[in-house]
C-alpha cells in the first residue's frame, strides 16, 4: 500500500464537490458537469467515486422547515383513544371533558414552541426526559414520557402546571399523536413504501416517475431529499421522523398530491417512524449485510425490513424481488398473510426482465408483466438497475398501472443523483461516476457495471475507485468493501468518509484488512486530495 506524502497538490485547478444525496451526503452543488450516458466521453481511463460528504450542521431539516398547523383542541378522552394504554401522571387541573389546546407535536426541546405537546424520546445517546424542563420553559403545555421514566422524576421535570402522560412506547405515541393531530393525512394519499438494503432510492424514483406518467401527482420522501409541490427539502434521514412525516404528508395533501412514494429504512421501521401511516403498497428490493451496529445480526435486520409488510392493511398490495433469498422468505410471509402479492426478478416471477443488455448508455431489456410485454430502455447501466426497474414495474403493476405508463416512467427517468451519476471533468482524461455505494454488494455491482460498460465501448485505460467507509456504522462491512475494491478495480484509493466520532485512520486500517497481501492500494485520508489524485 502507499500513503499520502504531505499536502494535496492542486491538479488542473478543478473544484470537485457534489451532492450524492442522503443522510451522509453533502449539500454543496458541484462544479463537475453532468454528462448524459449517451455522450461519447471515453478517454484514457475511468474513475468510480463511491464516497459522499456530510450535511453541514446548520442545514438540518426540522420544525422550522415546514409550516406549523393551527392550534387544535385535544381532550383527554381523544388522547386516550389515540393512546389506549396511556397513564395520566398529572392532569394540571384538566378534567376528562376539558380540552388541551395543542399547537404542535414536538420531540426536540430546542425546537419546541408555546402550546406544543412534547414527547420525550429515549435515545441511544440522550434521554428525552433530561430535556423535559427545557421543553416546558419553551412553552410546552403537555408532556408524554416513556414507561421507563420514574413518575416522581417526570413530575419534577415537568412541574405542576403541565399535563403529564406516560405510555409504553414514546416513539409509537409520538407517531400516533402526530398523525391524529394532522388529521390522518396518509388516508387521503396512496402511500407506496420501498425497503431493502440497496436500490431503494432508484426504485422509489422509478415508481414516482411511473405514477407521473399515469397521470398521478406523487410526493417523494427519500435519501436524496423530500419533494412536496415545487419544494425540494434536504433529507436529514432517509425516512422522516414520524412527527415530521405526518406534517409533511398533511402538506402534500394541501398541495394537491394524491400519492406519495417513500423509502422505508430499517431504522425507521424499528423506530415507529411509519407507525400511523396507511400504506397502499410496499416493495422489497434485496437484503445484504448492513447496519449490524444497530440490528446486531442479519436475522434481526430481516425482521426489521419485514415490519413494513406487517403494517400493510388487507387491501394493500406487495411487490417482492424473489431473486434474493430474503425476498423469497418475505414472499412466503406475504402469501401467508393473504395479501395481494406480485413477484419479480426470476424467470417464473410475475414481472421479469428478459434478454437484458448493458452498455455505457444504460440498459435494455424486455419487460414481461401479467398485462403483456414491452422493450424498455433505462438510462442507468448495470444488472442492479434492471432489478430496480423490475421491482418498480412490479409494484406499479400491482397497483393496476397501465403498461404504457410503466414503460414511459422507466424510460423517461434521468439518472438519479448519486446513483451511477456521470460527470465530465473539464480538461481531464477521465469520466467520473459518482455512486453512493455504502455496502460491499453495492460497490461490487457498481464496479462490475463500469467494467462491462468499458468492455462494450472498448474504452482504454484503467478503472479507478476512490472510496471510504462512514464512522459509527457497521465495522464489518469495511474489510469487505476493501476486498471488493481490490478485486474489481485497476487502481484503488482509500480515503476518509464522514468518520463521525471514530478515528479516521482506524477506519482506513479496517478497510485495508480486507485487501489481499501484495495488492497495491493507495491511502489518502483527505478526500479532496484523493479525488484530485485520481483525476
Amino acid at each position: 500500500m502507499r500513503g499520502s506524502k504531505g499536502g494535496c497538490r492542486e491538479s488542473r485547478g478543478i473544484e470537485i464537490e457534489w451532492n450524492a444525496g442522503g443522510r451522509e451526503a453533502g449539500e454543496e452543488s458541484g462544479v463537475l458537469r453532468p454528462a448524459a450516458f449517451g455522450q461519447k466521453v471515453w478517454t484514457s481511463w475511468w474513475l468510480s467515486v463511491a464516497t459522499v460528504a456530510t450535511i453541514p450542521a446548520g442545514n438540518r431539516f426540522g420544525h422550522q422547515a415546514v409550516r406549523r398547523g393551527n392550534a387544535r383542541l385535544m381532550r383527554l378522552g381523544q388522547i386516550r383513544a389515540v393512546l389506549p394504554q396511556v397513564d395520566v401522571l398529572q392532569t394540571a387541573g384538566l378534567s376528562s371533558r376539558e380540552g388541551l389546546r395543542v399547537r404542535g407535536i414536538a420531540y426536540d426541546s430546542r425546537r419546541t414552541m408555546p402550546g406544543d405537546l412534547f414527547v420525550a424520546i429515549p435515545g441511544a445517546r440522550a434521554n428525552g426526559l433530561d430535556f423535559v424542563a427545557d421543553a416546558v420553559r419553551a412553552g410546552a403545555t403537555a408532556v408524554v414520557v416513556d414507561r421507563n421514566a420514574a413518575p416522581e422524576r417526570a413530575r419534577a421535570e415537568a412541574g405542576p402546571g403541565v399535563l403529564l402522560l406516560q405510555v409504553p412506547d414514546a416513539r409509537e405515541a409520538l407517531a400516533r399523536l402526530a398523525h391524529a393531530f394532522h388529521r390522518q393525512p396518509s388516508r387521503k394519499l396512496d402511500i407506496i413504501a420501498v425497503t431493502g438494503t440497496n436500490g431503494k432510492t432508484t426504485t422509489a424514483k422509478m415508481v414516482q416517475s411511473i405514477l407521473v406518467e399515469a397521470g398521478r401527482h406523487p410526493a417523494f420522501f427519500g435519501t436524496i431529499g423530500y419533494e412536496i409541490g415545487s419544494r425540494r427539502l434536504p433529507a436529514p434521514n432517509t425516512t422522516p421522523a414520524s412527527a415530521d412525516l405526518a406534517r409533511l404528508l398533511r402538506e402534500a395533501v394541501a398541495e394537491g398530491h394524491d400519492a406519495a412514494v417513500m423509502e422505508a429504512s430499517s431504522h425507521a421501521l424499528m423506530q415507529h417512524r411509519l407507525t400511523g401511516v396507511r400504506l397502499a403498497a410496499a416493495a422489497f428490493t434485496n437484503l445484504s449485510r448492513d447496519h449490524q451496529e444497530y440490528h446486531g445480526d442479519m436475522e434481526s435486520y430481516f425482521r426489521a425490513k419485514r415490519r413494513l409488510f406487517e403494517m400493510l392493511p388487507p387491501e394493500a398490495v406487495a411487490a417482492v424481488h424473489v431473486a434474493d433469498p430474503a425476498g423469497r422468505r418475505l414472499a412466503d410471509f406475504v402469501h401467508r398473510r393473504g395479501l395481494a402479492l406480485t413477484t419479480c426478478g426470476t424467470e417464473d416471477a410475475a414481472v421479469r426482465a428478459e434478454q437484458p443488455r448493458y452498455d455505457a448508455r444504460g440498459s435494455r431489456f424486455y419487460l414481461r408483466t401479467p398485462a403483456g410485454g414491452r422493450e424498455v430502455r433505462c438510462e442507468m447501466p448495470g444488472p442492479f438497475n434492471v432489478a430496480n426497474a423490475v421491482t418498480a414495474a412490479a409494484v406499479a403493476a400491482a397497483l393496476g398501472t397501465e403498461l404504457d405508463a410503466i414503460v414511459a416512467g422507466i424510460e423517461r427517468l434521468p439518472p438519479v443523483p448519486g446513483r451511477m451519476e456521470r460527470f465530465v471533468v473539464p480538461d481531464a482524461p477521465a469520466v467520473v461516476v459518482v455512486d453512493y455505494a455504502h455496502t460491499h454488494i453495492a460497490l461490487m455491482n457498481a464496479l462490475l457495471a463500469l467494467a462491462e460498460a468499458r468492455r462494450q465501448e472498448r474504452a482504454p485505460g484503467r478503472l479507478t475507485v476512490v472510496f471510504g467507509c462512514g464512522g459509527d456504522r457497521d465495522p464489518g462491512r469495511r474489510p469487505r468493501m476493501g476486498r471488493v475494491a481490490a478485486e474489481h478495480a485497476d487502481r484503488v484509493i482509500v480515503t476518509s468518509d464522514n468518520p463521525r466520532s471514530e478515528d479516521p485512520h482506524a477506519i482506513l486500517r479496517d478497510i485495508l484488512r480486507g485487501v489481499a497481501p501484495g495488492r497495491d492500494v493507495e491511502v489518502e485520508p483527505d478526500r479532496r486530495c484523493a479525488i484530485r489524485k485520481a483525476v
